[in-house]
Protein backbone atom coordinates (compact mmCIF):
# COMPACT_ATOMS: atom_id res chain seq x y z
CA UNK A 1 0.00 0.00 0.00
CA UNK A 2 1.38 3.50 -0.83
CA UNK A 3 2.21 5.45 1.66
CA UNK A 4 3.66 9.19 1.96
CA UNK A 5 5.55 8.82 5.21
CA UNK A 6 7.24 5.05 3.79
CA UNK A 7 8.00 7.29 0.16
CA UNK A 8 9.74 10.20 2.09
CA UNK A 9 11.98 8.09 4.29
CA UNK A 10 13.12 6.45 0.98
CA UNK A 11 13.93 9.47 -0.60
CA UNK A 12 15.78 10.45 2.52
CA UNK A 13 17.93 7.69 3.08
CA UNK A 14 18.47 6.26 -0.57
CA UNK A 15 17.87 8.99 -3.56
CA UNK A 16 21.05 9.58 -5.04
CA UNK A 17 22.74 11.07 -7.81
CA UNK A 18 26.22 9.65 -7.99
CA UNK A 19 28.96 11.77 -9.33
CA UNK A 20 29.35 10.00 -12.49
CA UNK A 21 25.45 10.32 -13.06
CA UNK A 22 26.17 14.17 -12.67
CA UNK A 23 29.15 14.44 -14.95
CA UNK A 24 26.43 12.32 -17.29
CA UNK A 25 23.75 14.93 -17.03
CA UNK A 26 26.49 17.76 -17.53
CA UNK A 27 27.85 16.47 -20.71
CA UNK A 28 24.20 15.60 -21.93
CA UNK A 29 22.92 18.69 -21.35
CA UNK A 30 25.76 20.98 -22.67
CA UNK A 31 26.53 19.07 -25.99
CA UNK A 32 22.55 18.94 -26.31
CA UNK A 33 21.69 22.93 -25.67
CA UNK A 34 25.10 23.20 -28.64
CA UNK A 35 22.80 21.30 -30.75
CA UNK A 36 19.69 23.20 -29.94
CA UNK A 37 21.56 26.78 -30.50
CA UNK A 38 24.27 25.75 -33.61
CA UNK A 39 22.54 28.02 -35.83
CA UNK A 40 21.84 30.74 -33.52
CA UNK A 41 25.21 32.27 -33.05
CA UNK A 42 23.96 35.85 -34.77
CA UNK A 43 21.75 36.20 -38.26
CA UNK A 44 23.72 37.58 -41.28
CA UNK A 45 27.81 37.28 -39.06
CA UNK A 46 29.10 35.47 -35.90
CA UNK A 47 28.34 37.15 -32.81
CA UNK A 48 29.39 35.78 -29.35
CA UNK A 49 27.08 37.93 -27.11
CA UNK A 50 24.09 36.44 -29.17
CA UNK A 51 25.64 33.14 -29.50
CA UNK A 52 25.98 32.56 -26.08
CA UNK A 53 22.84 33.87 -24.78
CA UNK A 54 21.06 30.90 -26.78
CA UNK A 55 23.17 28.35 -25.67
CA UNK A 56 22.65 29.61 -21.80
CA UNK A 57 18.97 29.50 -22.35
CA UNK A 58 19.11 26.24 -23.96
CA UNK A 59 21.54 24.25 -21.27
CA UNK A 60 18.70 26.27 -18.46
CA UNK A 61 15.57 24.40 -20.61
CA UNK A 62 17.70 21.48 -21.03
CA UNK A 63 19.32 20.65 -17.41
CA UNK A 64 15.28 21.36 -16.06
CA UNK A 65 13.81 18.71 -18.40
CA UNK A 66 16.54 16.48 -17.91
CA UNK A 67 16.29 17.31 -14.06
CA UNK A 68 12.29 17.10 -13.37
CA UNK A 69 12.48 13.41 -16.23
CA UNK A 70 15.27 12.46 -13.84
CA UNK A 71 13.48 12.63 -10.41
CA UNK A 72 10.18 11.39 -11.32
CA UNK A 73 11.74 8.50 -12.26
CA UNK A 74 14.42 7.75 -9.30
CA UNK A 75 11.13 8.27 -6.90
CA UNK A 76 9.27 6.02 -8.81
CA UNK A 77 11.37 3.29 -9.01
CA UNK A 78 12.40 3.66 -5.21
CA UNK A 79 8.77 3.46 -4.25
CA UNK A 80 8.38 0.27 -6.11
CA UNK A 81 12.04 -1.25 -4.54
CA UNK A 82 14.13 -0.47 -7.66
CA UNK A 83 17.19 2.31 -7.79
CA UNK A 84 17.59 3.51 -11.36
CA UNK A 85 20.67 4.92 -12.04
CA UNK A 86 21.07 7.32 -15.10
CA UNK A 87 23.50 6.33 -18.02
CA UNK A 88 23.90 9.02 -21.02
CA UNK A 89 23.62 7.33 -24.47
CA UNK A 90 27.25 8.51 -26.26
CA UNK A 91 26.48 6.48 -29.63
CA UNK A 92 23.59 8.92 -29.87
CA UNK A 93 25.18 11.71 -28.50
CA UNK A 94 28.11 11.04 -31.21
CA UNK A 95 26.16 10.89 -33.83
CA UNK A 96 24.20 14.13 -33.40
CA UNK A 97 27.19 15.98 -32.91
CA UNK A 98 28.02 14.70 -36.34
CA UNK A 99 24.86 15.20 -37.84
CA UNK A 100 24.43 18.48 -37.05
CA UNK A 101 28.32 19.79 -38.31
CA UNK A 102 27.30 17.59 -41.77
CA UNK A 103 24.10 19.55 -41.77
CA UNK A 104 25.33 23.07 -40.85
CA UNK A 105 22.80 22.65 -38.10
CA UNK A 106 19.61 21.61 -40.17
CA UNK A 107 19.51 18.10 -38.84
CA UNK A 108 20.46 16.54 -35.24
CA UNK A 109 18.84 13.88 -33.03
CA UNK A 110 18.98 13.71 -29.30
CA UNK A 111 20.02 11.56 -26.86
CA UNK A 112 17.85 11.81 -23.47
CA UNK A 113 20.11 8.86 -22.38
CA UNK A 114 17.96 5.53 -20.24
CA UNK A 115 18.04 3.99 -16.94
CA UNK A 116 20.03 0.94 -15.74
CA UNK A 117 17.99 -0.91 -12.63
CA UNK A 118 18.67 -2.29 -9.88
CA UNK A 119 16.43 -4.56 -7.36
CA UNK A 120 16.08 -4.37 -3.63
CA UNK A 121 13.88 -6.81 -2.34
CA UNK A 122 14.09 -5.90 1.12
CA UNK A 123 12.41 -2.40 0.04
CA UNK A 124 9.58 -4.59 -1.56
CA UNK A 125 7.45 -5.09 1.53
CA UNK A 126 4.61 -7.17 0.38
CA UNK A 127 5.35 -7.23 -3.26
CA UNK A 128 6.80 -10.23 -5.19
CA UNK A 129 10.81 -10.38 -4.39
CA UNK A 130 12.48 -11.56 -6.83
CA UNK A 131 13.70 -10.64 -10.35
CA UNK A 132 13.37 -7.42 -12.26
CA UNK A 133 10.05 -6.45 -13.57
CA UNK A 134 10.35 -5.20 -17.08
CA UNK A 135 6.75 -3.94 -16.93
CA UNK A 136 7.78 -2.00 -13.77
CA UNK A 137 11.14 -0.84 -15.35
CA UNK A 138 8.71 0.13 -18.45
CA UNK A 139 6.41 2.13 -15.99
CA UNK A 140 9.07 3.99 -14.47
CA UNK A 141 10.68 4.88 -17.87
CA UNK A 142 7.05 6.54 -18.31
CA UNK A 143 7.08 8.31 -15.19
CA UNK A 144 9.32 10.85 -16.86
CA UNK A 145 8.59 11.12 -20.21
CA UNK A 146 4.75 12.40 -18.63
CA UNK A 147 6.36 14.62 -16.53
CA UNK A 148 7.83 15.92 -19.58
CA UNK A 149 4.56 16.22 -21.11
CA UNK A 150 2.96 18.25 -18.19
CA UNK A 151 6.06 20.33 -18.20
CA UNK A 152 6.20 20.98 -21.87
CA UNK A 153 2.18 21.76 -22.12
CA UNK A 154 2.55 23.94 -18.96
CA UNK A 155 5.11 26.21 -20.54
CA UNK A 156 3.37 26.37 -23.57
CA UNK A 157 -0.16 27.03 -21.96
CA UNK A 158 2.36 29.81 -20.58
CA UNK A 159 3.89 30.85 -24.01
CA UNK A 160 -0.24 32.11 -24.96
CA UNK A 161 -0.56 34.16 -21.42
CA UNK A 162 2.88 35.69 -21.57
CA UNK A 163 3.63 35.35 -25.04
CA UNK A 164 7.27 35.43 -24.59
CA UNK A 165 9.22 33.62 -27.06
CA UNK A 166 11.68 31.75 -24.58
CA UNK A 167 8.63 30.70 -22.99
CA UNK A 168 7.54 29.07 -26.61
CA UNK A 169 11.33 28.02 -26.99
CA UNK A 170 10.72 25.61 -23.61
CA UNK A 171 8.00 24.06 -24.38
CA UNK A 172 9.28 23.21 -27.94
CA UNK A 173 12.36 21.78 -26.87
CA UNK A 174 10.87 19.81 -23.62
CA UNK A 175 8.20 18.04 -26.28
CA UNK A 176 10.68 17.16 -28.04
CA UNK A 177 13.08 15.91 -25.44
CA UNK A 178 9.74 13.54 -24.54
CA UNK A 179 9.33 13.04 -27.96
CA UNK A 180 12.58 11.24 -28.37
CA UNK A 181 12.53 9.56 -25.19
CA UNK A 182 9.99 7.44 -26.67
CA UNK A 183 11.94 6.21 -29.62
CA UNK A 184 12.08 2.47 -29.52
CA UNK A 185 15.45 2.12 -30.24
CA UNK A 186 18.82 0.99 -27.97
CA UNK A 187 20.08 3.30 -24.76
CA UNK A 188 16.07 5.33 -24.98
CA UNK A 189 13.50 4.73 -22.68
CA UNK A 190 11.27 3.57 -25.54
CA UNK A 191 12.54 0.63 -26.13
CA UNK A 192 12.00 -0.08 -22.36
CA UNK A 193 8.44 0.80 -22.85
CA UNK A 194 8.40 -1.26 -26.19
CA UNK A 195 9.87 -4.71 -24.90
CA UNK A 196 7.18 -4.71 -21.79
CA UNK A 197 4.49 -4.58 -24.38
CA UNK A 198 3.63 -3.59 -28.12
CA UNK A 199 0.07 -2.53 -27.51
CA UNK A 200 1.24 -0.32 -24.04
CA UNK A 201 3.80 1.50 -26.13
CA UNK A 202 1.55 2.33 -29.32
CA UNK A 203 -1.17 3.38 -26.76
CA UNK A 204 1.24 5.80 -25.10
CA UNK A 205 3.01 6.60 -27.87
CA UNK A 206 0.00 7.80 -29.72
CA UNK A 207 -0.97 10.33 -27.43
Amino acid sequence: MFSWTNLRALIKEHFRISEKEAWGIISLVLVSAFLFSFRLWGEKEFDWIVGLFNLGNRVAIILLAVLVSLLVQKIYALNIGYSAEYKINWYALIIGLFLVFYTNGWIFILAPGFLVFTLHPERRIGKFRYGLNVFQMANVALSGILALLVLGLFFKLASGLLLNELVRTASGIILLWACFSMLPLPQYHGLTIFFASRFYYVFWAAL
